[in-house]
């Protein structure tokens, strides 16, 4: 049997998920859901995201949420988080290894 279980967007704010995460995560599920997208946030990663938040804080959380979007979805992840959270956002990298 499958059964499909969604995102609860207010639980996600509840556990201390920042609104523009949670509005970015809305967006992209939405064009997941049309087929635009192969790849949308669920709570799982919103909730790493708020920890990464926490520990390091909002501009890296935002470039480890990016980095988590496979490669194909990469810079429609990158647009919905640079709509909501207003700034240039980069997926973390690592440098050339010597």
């Amino acid at each position: 049997m499958h059964i499909e279980v969604t995102t609860d967007w207010d639980l996600a704010r509840h556990l201390g998920v920042p609104n523009p995460a949670v509005q970015a995560a809305i967006a992209l599920n939405a064009d997941l859901a049309a087929g635009r997208v192969g790849w949308a946030p669920q709570l799982r990663e919103l909730l790493g995201f708020a920890r990464v938040r926490k520990t390091l804080g909002l501009a890296p959380a935002v470039a480890n949420l990016a980095g988590r979007a496979p490669a194909d979805d990469r810079e429609q992840v990158l647009a919905a988080l640079r709509q909501q959270f207003g700034t240039d956002i980069t997926a973390l990298t690592l440098g050339k290894q010597r």
